[in-house]
């Protein structure tokens, strides 16, 4: 019953410490999309943060209410596949809506905040994502994302 928020993108190695068939382990994802959040930011109101410390890039919460109901309408469409097409786009919308509000809403904004130093960071990874066949500077890199090298490392 927990919901983890990765704010950049990074890889990850996930191991499953208990379960059994009493109680089995279960997960469901998506991948959150950043056009989608800003589109949400741009509508909302303005968001007081929750805290007075820097957000972090990763969140771990209890997972809240309306996003494990979205969640289950959500894997409850494959049992209605025609409506797919129509409400899937909504439902994640909806998921995407209350991450954003909720004490996941930190994290995103941070990543998703032109000008911010979490979101150059996250373009970088996503360039060296799209482009890791090629060769790298860091100084390169930095400057791609209006950053000094020194402040990008």
């Amino acid at each position: 019953m927990h919901c983890m928020v990765v704010g950049v993108d990074m890889p990850g190695v996930y191991h499953i410490t208990k379960a059994s068939p009493a109680e089995p382990f279960l997960s469901v994802s998506i991948k959150l999309n950043r056009y989608l959040i800003t589109q949400l930011l741009a509508e909302l109101p303005p968001i007081t943060t929750q805290g007075h410390k820097s957000p972090s890039a990763v969140v771990v919460s209890e997972v809240p209410e309306e996003v494990l109901e979205a969640f289950v309408r959500l894997v409850g469409l494959l049992d209605n596949p025609s409506k797919i097409p129509v409400l899937a786009h909504m439902i994640i919308r909806e998921i995407h809506f209350h991450l954003l509000t909720d004490l996941q809403g930190d994290c995103l904004r941070m990543v998703s905040t032109s000008g911010t130093q979490a979101n150059q960071i996250a373009q970088a990874i996503n360039w060296l994502r799209e482009n890791y066949e090629k060769a790298l500077r860091v100084e390169d890199l930095a400057q791609r994302v209006n950053m000094s090298p020194s402040t990008f490392q």
